[in-house]
């Protein structure tokens, strides 16, 4: 808890400040806020008290509070001090700042406001703190991880489970001689697998690596806590391996304790090294076994989205048939058209928080079914809009992301919201400089699938008389306004034919045709082949 030291040469100021601050709010005791009326007796309660705040006045006889201050920055640095003033004098806030003092408040003082600095400059000294503590952690085993070399067990390890030669016990002993490794043939090992999810803070490759080391050395603490014997191993793609030496089979003592030590280092991660991790538990096997083992867990692990911060038992894991919750993939195109944001980021919050039902199953082939319909949508989306995908995006923010976000819900739910915000915000932002024409031309692409749509229906929407419009459509695209509709709906039929599976009789009512034999025949007379041909060899083309 904070000391508070108040110095004022006026006795019942002093007195004022002490009685007048609401302590108990700011989570001050009584008896830690401490009075003197000079620098002197100030300086002396310094020595008894571990001083947080100073507040000083600064016009003090003999000493006033800028040498006091001059005095606790060389001695105790870590305090921060409120000067209090009666004059708002250029000079004396210049020598403020220049002391390096927290703020400079004027006399009489409101005690709403001094509670609000004082507040604030607890608020530093927490921050100072935590950013001092983990600095400290950081370089201890920044050291560490410098000082230590991946052992020769370790290599051992590594080496089996990248299957650097065979499972096989007369390939595992022979390798295990070489290393100079000792093994006993009835020694059992229990893998758990633990994979970090996601890091809280943008950490650059060589931070990472040692965040990694920091995760190990907590594990190997904790294992000479418990008494237990275990192998570490580091795997590929924020993953390492907790190997738990077994004396017999069936020796489930080594087990004792494991749900509380997982929950500690769960959040340990969580609080103190910034990520969120998964720790997967396999079975108790022979050496020879632990290969397919760590491979079962592994697979547990892509397959497991939603559960994260948490044990997961291989034995009791069932796999089960994905039910991904239905998408409104239509309704949601209608909201990014009509700009409606917050609409349509509800719905997906919603849909996202449907995810974690526990009735629902999801797996990797479920999320990444998802990733490929959530991108059709947003290239339909552009395609209407008339842009595309190359004008809005790069190919790693839109489509070089999925190693990332198909493995979690959290990531999943950022970079889904990330890309229809950037493709609205686009969107919004060519509309507000579209010319009329312009204007006309994506409420056609807009509106292609209505049989009905008319010159006048298009007029309204720009506000011109139609006749009027007609002659400005010409003019800017030398087409009439019907010829483009017709050009923009075959365009459409085309797209549809070659990129999905629906029927011609789907495509045609799709494009805006309620008559399929007159679609037939204007696609026909303008392509020179029917919508059934047509398919065949945009195919044939896709398979050269």
């Amino acid at each position: 808890m904070h000391h508070i030291l108040i110095i004022d040469d006026e006795v019942h100021a002093a007195r004022g400040l002490q009685a007048g601050i609401g302590w108990s709010r700011l989570g001050i005791a009584a008896e830690h806020v401490h009075l003197a009326y000079s620098v002197q007796q100030g300086q002396e309660l310094f020595k008894q008290f571990p001083i947080s705040i100073l507040i000083c006045d600064i016009e003090m006889p003999q000493q006033n509070g800028m040498e006091m201050q001059e005095w606790v920055r060389e001695h105790y640095p870590d305090t921060l001090t409120i000067f209090l003033t009666c004059h708002s004098d250029f000079v004396f806030l210049q020598r403020a700042l220049q002391l390096s003092s927290f703020d400079y408040l004027l006399k009489p003082v409101d005690y709403e406001e001094i509670e609000q600095v004082i507040g604030k400059a607890q608020r530093q000294l927490a921050e100072s703190k935590a950013k001092m503590s983990y600095e400290a952690m950081y370089d201890h085993y920044r050291k560490l991880w410098e000082s230590q070399r991946p052992i020769v067990a370790e290599r051992f390890w590594q080496g089996l489970l990248n299957r650097s030669f065979p499972s096989k016990p007369s390939v595992i002993a022979e390798q295990l001689s070489r290393h100079g490794l000792e093994h006993h043939p009835e020694v059992r090992y229990l893998p758990i697998l633990l994979k970090i999810r996601r890091w809280y803070k943008i950490l650059t490759q060589r931070d990472e690596q040692i965040m990694k080391y920091a995760i190990s050395n907590a594990v190997q603490d904790g294992l000479q806590r418990a008494g237990k014997e275990a192998i570490t191993v580091s795997l590929d793609n924020e993953q390492g391996l907790i190997l738990f030496i077994v004396a017999a089979e069936g020796d489930h003592a080594v087990w004792s304790g494991l749900d509380d030590g997982g929950d500690m280092l769960i959040k340990f991660c969580n609080e103190h090294l910034y990520c969120d991790i998964s720790l997967y538990v396999g079975t108790e096997v022979a050496i020879s076994e632990v290969v397919n083992v760590v491979d079962k867990l592994i697979e547990l692990n892509k397959n497991n989205i939603v559960q994260i911060n948490t044990i997961i038992m291989l034995e009791e894991w069932r796999e089960q048939p994905t039910k991904m919750p239905d998408v409104q993939w239509s309704q949601w195109l209608c909201w990014m058209k009509e700009q409606q944001e917050q609409l349509l980021f509800e719905h997906v919050s919603l849909y996202f928080n449907s995810w974690k039902q526990e009735q629902i199953c999801i797996d990797a082939k479920g999320v990444e079914a998802f990733y490929q319909e959530f991108l059709q949508m947003i290239y339909t989306y552009l395609y209407q809009m008339g842009l595309h995908v190359n004008q809005v995006f790069d190919q790693k923010s839109l489509a070089g992301q999925s190693k990332e976000v198909l493995h979690s819900v959290h990531a999943l739910e950022e970079w889904v919201v990330y890309i229809i915000q950037v493709a609205m915000n686009r969107v919004h932002t060519i509309k507000k400089s579209m010319t009329v024409v312009e204007k006309a031309v994506q409420y056609i692409k807009d509106h292609i699938g209505e049989q009905q749509l008319s010159r006048e229906d298009i007029a309204r929407h720009v506000y011109l008389n139609p006749d009027y419009l007609t002659r400005v459509f010409k003019k800017e695209t030398g087409m009439s306004i019907s010829d483009y509709m017709q050009q923009c709906r075959l365009d459409y039929a085309k797209r549809l034919l070659k990129e999905t599976n629906q029927t011609i009789s789907e495509i045609a009512v799709a494009s805006g045709y309620s008559n399929i034999s007159y679609f037939s025949t204007i696609f026909k007379k303008f392509t020179s082949l029917n919508p059934v041909d047509y398919r065949k060899q945009q195919r044939q083309n896709q398979a050269m």
